[in-house]
């Protein structure tokens, strides 16, 4: 066994150095994207079988120590930076003028509609924006009537499962298909932030790799367009490593807010990756930094966000 440590071991580094590497590589091969999610485990992988193998005796039990603490530490490292923003933020989150927006991805299978309520009416946020969001859960609307009384839903769009809640007046809303299956839900305010937009999205995912890069192409060429203070949220199911995420960055000119990991949060509540984002215009700033609230029933934690409106560049 000590012999094959080694030769085991040094195997499996070879492979992570090679995963790793082909993460960087996606602009020329597109599938080879998909190896970017992964970046950091892949990376602590390598650093883990390189400790076994030259361990020695109980390799294995390093390799397998290793993966539960690389698992581990990814998975609780939202919950943590929950808690570290809730003790800093003080009275960020409820200062007068201030925002406070909530995504969540609800997830098709999520039939629990009593702790998505409590989560909601728990965290009291003023914008909430909401992905597969069915028929199914078409009660919580009015259930959530006497928080949030104005409301913007797709349900007319084909393929368009965003709703918007707001406990303020939403001006005016339209929902922009963009490309085939990415209708994008936009709201604006008028009297409380004035011209602020937010636009609701849910990309695809892979495999569908090719369709979501010319859905990230797209929606950065829209985002590009707005002229008014913009929030751009969601599920963009790609991380901040991806050749996906980096294109809507740079093509949008917007600023990204979170990177703590959001999926999958189904059987374990757990996360290993972050793919629900918020993006922003130079107009608003962060009043409380982006974090993952606790699990809802759903395969994604919720996001949160406090943000103050002012004015580009200032």
């Amino acid at each position: 066994m000590i012999k094959l440590a080694p030769t085991l071991c040094g195997l499996g580094f070879a492979i992570c150095v090679i995963l790793w590497c082909a993460g960087f590589l996606g602009q020329w091969w597109l599938p080879l994207d998909i190896f970017s999610h992964f970046r950091w485990h892949i990376f602590l992988m390598a650093i883990v079988l390189c400790l076994a193998g030259l361990s020695g005796r109980g390799w294995i039990q390093i390799v397998v120590i290793g993966l539960f603490l690389i698992y581990t530490a990814f998975g609780l490292s939202p919950y943590l930076a929950r808690a570290l923003t809730t003790q800093a933020s003080g009275s960020a989150e409820t200062a007068r003028g201030n925002i406070k927006l909530l995504s969540f991805n609800s997830w098709i299978q999520n039939q629990n509609l009593a702790a998505i309520e409590a989560m909601l009416r728990k965290a009291d946020a003023d914008v909430v924006l909401m992905q597969e969001f069915f028929a199914d859960k078409a009660p919580l609307l009015d259930r959530l009537r006497d928080l949030y009384p104005h409301q913007a839903l797709c349900r007319d769009t084909y393929g368009c499962s965003q709703v918007t809640l707001s406990r303020y007046p939403i001006a005016s809303h339209e929902t922009i298909v963009l490309e085939p299956e990415l209708p994008v839900l936009v709201v604006r305010f008028d009297e409380t932030w004035p011209g602020l937009e937010i636009a609701n999205i849910h990309t695809l995912r892979p495999p569908y790799m090719s369709r979501q890069l010319d859905q990230m192409k797209a929606l950065a060429a829209f985002a590009a367009r707005r002229k008014h203070p913009l929030i751009v949220a969601g599920d963009f199911n790609s991380t901040p490593y991806s050749l996906m995420f980096e294109t809507f960055r740079e093509g949008s000119g917007l600023r990204p807010l979170q990177s703590w990991p959001t999926w999958p949060a189904e059987p374990i509540p757990l996360p290993q990756l972050s793919i629900d984002h918020f993006f922003v215009s130079d107009h608003l700033k962060t009043a409380s930094a982006a974090t993952p609230l606790g699990p809802a029933g759903s395969d994604h934690l919720p996001i949160a966000v406090t943000l103050t409106l002012g004015t580009a560049g200032g």
